[in-house]
């Protein structure tokens, strides 16, 4: 006599959401995770992490290089210093003059005074910015020159004469007392930096004046905030703006 052949067992589907709920209670579990672990931040440790990225990734390491050269620039002045280019070079010329003028820093200014001289090399939207450290550029509290610098100023002169572009030369201050009374203000003192710049470029190299600018932006754009002892002094530089467009 046949048998009957037993029913299909069919899967219990009252079960099936335990997978999804378990792996949602993972990923919830994650998240709190994360958000504890960042919750009580080591303000010393994550300077030092910033600092090692702004050292070691950016654009030298880009093109093969070791990456401790010359500092990531920063766009628009933000007090944040992003490690690696986060725009796009829009015009070939900017490009261009962006890999002159690092050229020309790596293989005149490394190695000497000039590499302490510079902050920075950075393109932006209308050019190429030096960055020169002001407090290696001018006397302290004083508008003139240091004479122990004055080479690798020169240098930078030739470089910027051998391009042939519109240079702007804008003055930055740090917030702190202001020891030289001669000026009333961060802005006057900034400003007589900065033309005093312009002055060596159109006597000492022979610039046409029609090419050159000079800007004040006194103490009113700084890096870093005035408690950050460690490095408030960069507040103090002279950009040198190749205008591209």
């Amino acid at each position: 006599m046949r048998r009957k052949p037993k029913p299909a067992e069919h899967e219990d589907s009252t079960e099936r959401w335990l997978v999804s709920y378990a792996d949602f209670i993972t990923l919830m579990f994650a998240f709190f995770t994360v958000l504890y672990a960042t919750s009580d931040i080591n303000i010393e440790k994550s300077k030092g992490f910033q600092e090692s990225i702004q050292k070691y990734l950016i654009r030298f390491g880009a093109a093969g290089g070791s990456g401790d050269e010359v500092n990531q620039g920063v766009r628009e002045n933000s007090p944040i210093q992003p490690p690696i280019r986060t725009y796009q070079i829009g015009e070939e010329e900017t490009r261009a003059t962006l890999e002159k003028a690092e050229i020309f820093v790596e293989e005149k200014l490394m190695g000497g005074k000039g590499q302490k001289l510079i902050q920075d090399v950075v393109a932006i939207e209308n050019g190429v910015r030096i960055t020169l450290a002001a407090p290696l550029v001018y006397a302290e509290d004083s508008v003139k020159f240091r004479p122990d610098y004055l080479e690798a100023i020169d240098t930078i002169c030739d470089f910027l004469k051998s391009l042939g572009k519109q240079v702007v030369v804008e003055s930055h201050m740090d917030s702190g007392r202001l020891a030289n009374t001669s000026y009333p203000s961060h802005w006057e003192f900034a400003a007589a930096r900065a033309s005093t710049f312009v002055r060596y470029l159109v006597r000492r190299h022979e610039f046409k004046e029609s090419s050159l600018s000079a800007v004040s932006y006194g103490a009113s754009r700084p890096l870093f905030a005035s408690s950050d002892t460690k490095n408030r002094s960069k507040n103090q530089r002279l950009d040198l703006l190749i205008l591209t467009e």
